[in-house]
């Protein structure tokens, strides 16, 4: 999915799988969109790709990243990967999730996840259960 100068719209319940190349990329000031409940999986390059700043303040949570081959997610603009709280949570990440720590077993990483390139932004909240991701939105959430 190609999001050309596109603002403020909500992109959910997507499974978007098997591209060839981003299964996401943000081009030419994508912003204030919001990315939730979308299964992103098995792309040949990123599953969510934002090269050169092109997104800036776009939202993703909830979201399943499995196996995109070059990563899961890359932001060189300044995108919110969580929903902004414990209870919203953040993404699931294939390459992340399964072997983080999860000390009160909450189905939260104990620690947050940064995105490359420049490991500025994170997910605050990545998930360690993928069961968690589908569970309902709590009220208050973006």
């Amino acid at each position: 999915m190609q999001f050309y100068n596109s603002n403020n719209n909500r992109i959910e319940n997507n499974i978007i799988s098997n591209n060839e190349y981003d299964g996401i990329i943000l081009q030419n000031g994508s912003g204030n969109n919001i990315f939730k409940n979308n299964r992103i999986e098995n792309n040949s390059r990123f599953g969510i790709y934002d090269p050169i700043g092109s997104g800036n303040n776009n939202i993703f949570y909830r979201n399943i990243l499995i196996n995109n081959l070059r990563g899961n997610g890359y932001d060189e603009g300044m995108n919110q990967w969580d929903g902004g709280s414990l209870e919203c949570g953040g993404n699931y990440w294939s390459n992340y999730s399964p072997g983080c720590a999860d000390v009160d077993n909450n189905g939260i990483c104990d620690l947050p996840l940064a995105i490359p390139p420049y490991y500025i932004v994170k997910d605050n909240f990545p998930f360690k259960d993928l069961n968690l991701v589908t569970m309902p939105v709590p009220v208050g959430c973006p």
